[in-house]
Parts: C-alpha cells; structure tokens; sequence
C-alpha cells in the first residue's frame, strides 16, 4: 500500500526537468528496483540451500545489489568472505546451513564462528582436493580473519575490511524475515 501512494506522489510531483532532479529521479527508481529485486531473491527463502556453487553466487549477488556503490576492493573482499564461508556452511551442514548460521559464522559473537570453524575442520572428505581445500578455509579463518578482531599486533585488517558485508548480511536476515 506504501508503495502505491509513494510512485502515485511521485509520479504526480511537478519534478524540475534540471538535470540534478532528473538524476535524484533516477537514482530512486533504480533503488526501487534493486530492492524489489533483492526481496524476490531473498524473500522466504534460503539462499544457502541447494548446490554450493549456486548457494555462493546466490549469496554474493545479494551482496552486490546491497553493496552496488562500495568501492571495488570491498566488493572483493565480501566475495571473498562469502565464498569462504558458503562453502565451510555448505559442506558442514549441507542444506540445513542458513543465513543466521552465515551471520553466526562471520561475526564471531561469543566465539560462536570459532566454534563452527573448529566443528569444520574434523570433518572428514573422502576427496584430497577437497580436504586440502577445506584446510585452507579453516587456515584463513583463523590466521586471517579472525586474527584481526582484536586488534593485536600481528592480526590482519580482513576483519575490519569485512565489516561492510557482515552488516549487509545482518540485513538479508532481516529482509528474509520480513
């Protein structure tokens, strides 16, 4: 109902045909439709469920659309935090892995996201390939990652780097349960 009296109000407004109106009308629409679009893919839906590789770009196009003016570093190193963190869910916890998991995960409250890593590393893989990889997940979340969040000597900035995606993805928790 907010929607239809909003565009009626702006499509009705008498709008200055200057360009600076012209881009601010613009900029509207287009924010309408990222989040018309962003509701649809997240909506009463899990975007960790089904196939990993699907799961991840899922994940990261919602990112994007919520990011879509972030500089291109951290647009690269959300991905990089939500490929990681997809695929140590996904193979954890299969199609039982949910954003709140995601959120758990990144965030480290209470040392919950430790807890998982740790969870993750005894998991067994018939494959080689796939343990090695799972080693370097479990590698980067603690050398990496997590090193940073206190802020001791010798941690990385990867965490604080990442503060723009753990907060977008608070946000798809809240636009999913919306």
């Amino acid at each position: 109902m907010i929607d239809k009296e909003l565009d009626s109000t702006i499509s009705s407004a008498k709008v200055c045909k200057c360009e600076y109106c012209n881009k601010i009308k613009l900029c509207f629409e287009k924010e309408k439709y990222k989040n018309v679009y962003l509701q649809n893919l997240v909506k009463d839906r899990n975007l960790l469920y089904g196939d990993e590789d699907e799961a991840i770009e899922n994940t990261i196009m919602a990112l994007n659309i919520l990011n879509s003016d972030s500089p291109q570093f951290f647009k690269d190193i959300a991905e990089l935090l939500v490929r990681k963190s997809v695929k140590l869910l996904k193979r954890l916890y299969g199609d039982d892995a949910t954003l709140i998991d995601l959120n758990n995960l990144v965030w480290n409250s209470n040392g919950i996201g430790k807890k998982i890593v740790n969870e993750f590393s005894k998991l067994p893989t018939i494959n080689p390939i796939e343990q090695k990889e799972n080693d370097e997940i479990v590698i980067w979340f603690i050398k990496d990652y997590y090193s940073g969040m206190t802020g001791a000597q010798g941690g990385t900035k990867t965490y604080e780097h990442c503060s723009g995606a753990r907060a977008q993805i608070y946000k798809l928790i809240s636009i999913n349960e919306s």
